[in-house]
């Protein structure tokens, strides 16, 4: 029972997340979403994005701290080295930089790395935050909790990445 819900405290999340993506990829080639246009689809992602951890901490519910805990750091852990890999592999151009400095390799790679941190301990902490207010009888606080900070965290992470680590590149 302990495994079978720690996993579904992960798997929804990544189902989600990959439902999130596939639409993504959907809606850029064909340029809408079914009625949808591109700019309204893009909310539907982001939409998707913000519930994903949510949905997986109140989808945690029944487990131990130690478990949800585990739920949050694999969750963590996984998506930050999936945002780091589509970071290094060429996502993003600056626009405009908002910092003078030297390009170089190493720059461009740690800041690549605390974005990804930053997306993945965020996505983590908003699964934590709705699972563990769920637990509590507080679900509708968890999900307005656990959104925010997913919310905060990407947030954070889409202004550093386009406004400092891209001007890094090489």
């Amino acid at each position: 029972m302990t495994g079978t819900a720690i996993l579904r405290g992960v798997v929804v999340p990544f189902g989600i997340l990959v439902l999130a993506f596939s639409v993504l990829l959907f809606a850029g080639m064909a340029g809408s979403l079914g009625p949808l246009d591109l700019a309204t689809a893009q909310w539907f992602i982001l939409a998707l994005w913000v519930a994903a951890p949510v949905v997986g901490g109140i989808s945690s519910r029944g487990l131990g701290d130690r478990q949800i805990a585990l739920a949050a750091t694999v969750l963590a852990v996984v998506l930050g080295l999936a945002v780091a890999t589509v970071l290094l592999t060429g996502a993003g151009t600056a626009s405009s930089c908002q910092v003078a400095g030297s390009r170089s390799a190493a720059g461009f790679v740690g800041g690549c790395l605390g974005v990804a941190a930053i997306v993945g301990i965020g996505m983590g902490a908003s699964l934590l935050t709705a699972a563990r207010l769920a637990q509590r009888g507080r679900r509708p606080l968890g999900i307005i909790l656990g959104g925010g900070v997913n919310i905060l965290a990407s947030a954070g992470a889409y202004f550093l990445f386009y406004s400092v680590v891209t001007c890094l590149r090489p």
